[in-house]
């Protein structure tokens, strides 16, 4: 369906209701919306900017279009970008301002603007200012500048070098305009209109006459030429045909055109605006609530279907297309707030009124009705009767307007009325603030599970299995075809709002559900789900209406507007497909004159065949006619950033350490509120993934004392199309630390302070080892005291004992044995003094001191046994523990073989081993057991020399980790004993 920015006064409203919804962008944050402009005659709305809104001057010259959507205006005091939201100069050098630019250019591959003066002469304006003397009148297209010079030569220059790359004579000295179109530029001035070939400089004059304002149609390739008095049509061989713009008056200029497509356009002139297609012209001025008739400049939004004219005295004006109309005159419908609407078998448009009037839509008025003592709330049409809810009265039939009959106690609970419905076994329903009543004809209708359905209901739905939902102030009520409650959705379900307002069954049986305060829920499954409690669901709280057009879309009114949103994209939401939902939305600008809908009653939206809506609100009857949408892909751009407000820019930023705060400043340009654009952004680090915030209205964030580091700020805008492929603009940035907070600073840090660790843990090891060696020393010297000290009890016992043997000798008069003896026991005695300091000796030392001591027990035992002692040489220098051998020959001799009646025999042998060696004492004494024995009757008897012996063992290895293995056993036949040393030798 084609777009129709304008339409004939006397068809408006029936044009209106099928022309096709256009789109919006970001809310402009200035503007006046002209609010007569709201009317149902005028099929746009008008919004009006000024110097108050951030022009510089309220002569637009000119108006173009950059690629990312942004608008370049060009007033008689500086030249403005424009993103729908604020105004900003092109240039922060002033130099341009000294020329008027009657035309702008913008080069998009090298993001340069050009303009040319009044009077001619071509001239850079942005990013610096500098004239074209080559050229004086100058058309660009792509790459090349199609320029006149003051000699009529038609020049072609490169727009990236300014090389000439040809050049045409034309001698059109006194032409002023130009245009380039599909190979061929169009010349025109006093002398006509030309035609010129650019491969072979061929000239064509087209119109003879004065040409005072020619343009291209892009779309069909005529030309539109102004002589002064009249607007011809002409195709490339010079045909023309008036176009009759059915003004009386003459104009006087016209400034500019555009076009909608090949047969609809603009025209501007200094009388108002012309609109003209195939079938009429229509013309705005003052008097069409234009704040100026004098038009000086155009531009055809063709994304937005809308129209920003530049005027010359009165500044920028926006003009929108209107899908929505608000009808409220005729009748005193302006007292009234009105409920349901319906059609009824006549065919008339019929809605609710509060103030005791049913009223009729016709066109664009509204006219009563029906007029009774009550207030109405809902209506419904049920078998050819007009079932008419009231606040207060019940329900009262209508037939063709009369009134047949009434529903009222006992029939229903209460006598307000919000909703009667028929269902599909003919069942009627009756909803009001205490419950809902059912029958099968006003006669039959009672009370319906009176202690179960409570409260408002508000709504009454059919699912396709033949449920019944009724919806209101306590939750959702489901009747199944029994007449029996099966369940009850309420506030402990997830339920959560004032009032349940309207249902919706989709294809694959999911339950919507409208609430009031609550916002959408999805009941599938068994299971009810929150949408609005879905994360960056931006869905309104107030859901009056789930409206289902032939687009696949879902209209929802409330409080503060109209909302729309498609149905896929509300499935791909609620299965998580899309991480997102905006709604579009409607407002004032679309052409609602109040913005707050009623909903509370049944049948709160009226679908015509056509495909259109009415919709009740406080302040008339809003018509409101769907579209097929047309996507168009958001590319949001940062536009600056502020570091503690100093500004920045470019694709990677550095930022100091003391930076306190850092903001972004974004936007992305659109120039109607519809869209409902919202904006999401993510903070992350290079190879982290991105986690995005909140969606958001406003169009900058601020960050407070980030930690130094790389950092990717990325954004992306969101609208009401959803889109689930959206463009990720992103800007990366580092800050820079401190020096104590870079890397090498925190090496060396972690350097210095893992040495002084390491130093610390020496010291301390060194003292422990000198702590542990002083210890060692003093351990040692102790054992060695005490070994000093066993060694010193053993040899006092030694020499007591050989002191008795002489003794005894002189005892018995045996003089010259005891001298032989103490001559014997002198060497032994040396022996033992000299050795007495070492802990050990050599094996063969050891082994001579016990053979003195067996020579002198030899004699004093008279000869009564004999020894052997059998030991290699190369054993010899294997040093052991000093007197660890003597105490088991004594013992042996003691009390072995002295108690024994048999010649004694004691044998010492010591041999290797393969890490030790074995010393093995053998006596063929009585044993230890009959020893012990006569010990035992012995008085005072106390043996020392066994005690002394263990102690050394254990102190030897105490001190110096020498295990020395002692065995003794008893022989029984033979009688004797045993001992066995074993010895570790040390490497």
């Amino acid at each position: 369906m084609k777009r129709s920015l304008h339409l004939p006064r006397f068809y408006a409203l029936l044009i209106l209701l099928t022309s096709v919804f256009s789109f919006l962008g970001n809310a402009q944050s200035d503007g006046v919306l002209i609010d007569k402009s709201l009317s149902v005659y005028i099929p746009f709305s008008i919004t009006h900017y000024s110097t108050k809104h951030g022009l510089p001057q309220n002569q637009v010259i000119d108006i173009i279009q950059k690629k990312n959507g942004e608008l370049v205006l060009a007033t008689a005091n500086g030249i403005l970008e424009y993103d729908g939201v604020k105004f900003d100069p092109i240039s922060s050098t002033p130099n341009y301002k000294n020329h008027i630019h009657e035309k702008l250019f913008w080069d998009e591959k090298n993001k340069r603007l050009l303009g040319q003066k009044y009077g001619g002469t071509l001239s850079f304006i942005s990013p610096k200012f500098q004239d074209i003397n080559s050229v004086v009148f100058a058309d660009i297209h792509n790459d090349t500048i199609f320029g006149l010079d003051k000699d009529g030569n038609l020049n072609l220059l490169s727009l990236n070098s300014f090389k000439r790359l040809r050049s045409f004579s034309t001698r059109l000295k006194t032409s002023y305009l130009i245009s380039y179109f599909k190979g061929n530029c169009f010349v025109g001035g006093p002398d006509g209109l030309f035609k010129i070939n650019i491969k072979n400089g061929n000239v064509l004059k087209l119109y003879e006459g004065q040409v005072r304002f020619f343009k291209v149609n892009p779309y069909s390739g005529k030309v539109y030429v102004f002589n002064g008095e009249d607007l011809f049509e002409m195709d490339h061989q010079g045909k023309k045909k008036l176009v009759d713009l059915q003004y009386k008056d003459g104009i006087q200029f016209i400034n500019d055109m555009d076009f909608i497509d090949e047969s609809e356009y603009f025209v501007g002139s200094t009388k108002g605006l012309f609109y003209v297609t195939p079938y009429y012209v229509d013309f705005y001025d003052k008097n069409s609530y234009l704040p100026s008739s004098h038009i000086q400049s155009l531009l055809y939004l063709k994304s937005e279907n809308c129209l920003m004219v530049g005027t010359g005295n009165r500044g920028l004006l926006k003009l929108q297309l209107k899908n929505c109309s608000s009808i409220n005159e005729g009748s005193d419908i302006t007292e009234a707030s009105l409920g349901s609407v319906i059609r009824d078998h006549n065919g008339n448009i019929l809605v609710a009124g509060s103030n005791q009037k049913i009223y009729s839509i016709r066109i664009t008025e509204i006219i009563d009705f029906i007029q009774a003592k009550s207030s109405f709330s809902s209506l419904s049409e049920i078998n050819n009767l007009l079932y008419a809810g009231t606040w207060g009265d019940g329900v009262i039939l209508y037939e063709d307007g009369k009134e047949v009959s009434r529903i009222v106690s006992p029939k229903i609970k209460s006598h307000f009325v919000h909703s009667s419905y028929k269902d599909s076994k003919g069942r009627i329903w009756i909803g009001n603030s205490s419950g809902v009543s059912v029958g099968n004809d006003p006669g039959s209708i009672q009370p319906f599970l009176e202690d179960k359905i409570t409260g408002r209901i508000i709504s009454i739905f059919e699912l396709k299995n033949g449920i019944i939902c009724l919806g209101g102030s306590k939750g959702v009520f489901f009747i199944d075809r029994n007449l029996k409650l099966r369940q009850h959705l309420t506030e402990s379900d997830g339920l959560k709002c004032k009032e349940v307002r309207s249902f919706y069954e989709d294809g694959e049986g999911k339950l919507w559900i409208g609430t009031y305060d609550g916002g959408l829920y999805c009941f599938h499954n068994k299971k009810l789900t929150s949408i609005n409690a879905l994360p960056n669901c931006k869905l309104n709280d107030d859901v009056f209406t789930l409206a289902k057009d032939d687009q696949d879309n879902i209209y929802m009114t409330s409080n503060t507007g109209l909302w729309m949103v498609n149905e896929r994209k509300l499935d791909a939401f609620f299965k998580g497909k899309i991480p997102y939902l905006v709604p579009f939305f409607y407002g004032n600008e679309t052409g609602i004159l109040n913005t707050e809908f009623n909903g509370g009653f049944q049948n709160n939206f009226l679908k015509t065949k056509y495909g259109h809506f009415y919709f009740p609100t406080i302040e008339g009857i809003l018509i409101a006619t769907p579209e097929e949408l047309n996507f168009r892909k958001l590319k949001p751009q940062i536009s600056s950033v502020r570091l503690d407000r100093i500004s920045k820019s470019g694709n990677y930023i550095q930022v100091e350490r003391d930076v306190k705060v850092i903001e972004f400043l974004f936007h992305c340009p659109n120039f109607l509120s519809k869209y409902n654009v919202h904006y999401q952004f993510s903070l992350s680090k290079p190879g982290m993934p991105k986690k995005w915030e909140s969606l958001e209205k406003e169009a900058k964030v601020r960050f407070t004392l980030l930690p130094p580091g790389e950092y990717i700020f990325s954004l992306r805008a969101i609208d009401g199309f959803n889109d689930d492929n959206p463009h990720v603009e992103e800007l990366r940035f580092t800050i820079l630390p401190y020096f104590y907070e870079t890397n090498w600073f925190k090496t060396l840090v972690a350097l210095i302070i893992a040495l002084l660790i390491l130093g610390i843990i020496r010291i301390r090891i060194n003292y422990v080892k000198r702590s542990v060696i002083n210890k060692n020393k003093v351990n040692n010297q102790l054992l060695a005291f005490k070994l000093q000290a066993v060694q010193a009890k053993m040899n006092p016992h030694f020499i007591f004992n050989s002191l008795n043997n002489i003794n005894y000798l002189l005892t018995v008069e045996k003089y010259e044995e005891a001298e032989e003896m103490l001559q014997e026991f002198s060497l032994l005695l040396r022996e033992v003094l000299e050795k007495s300091d070492f802990n050990f000796l050599k094996l063969s030392e050891e082994l001579r001191i016990i053979e003195l001591y067996l020579i002198i027990e030899q004699k004093r035992y008279n000869y009564s046994f004999d020894f052997k002692i059998n030991c290699s040489n190369e054993l010899w220098d294997i040093e052991v523990p000093t007197m660890l051998i003597q105490p088991f020959v004594e013992n042996a001799l003691k009390h072995g073989i002295a108690h024994s009646n048999v010649h004694g025999v004691l044998s010492i042998n010591v041999v290797k081993g393969l890490n030790e060696i074995m010393i093995k004492i053998e006596d063929n004494g009585i044993g230890r057991t009959a020893s012990q024995k006569i010990n035992s009757s012995r008085k005072g008897h106390n043996s020392k020399g066994m005690k002394l012996v263990q102690e050394k063992i254990d102190l030897v290895r105490m001190q110096y980790g020498l295990i020395i293995e002692l065995e003794i056993v008893d022989l029984k036949e033979p009688t004797g004993t045993i001992v066995r040393i074993k010895i570790p030798l040390n490497d």
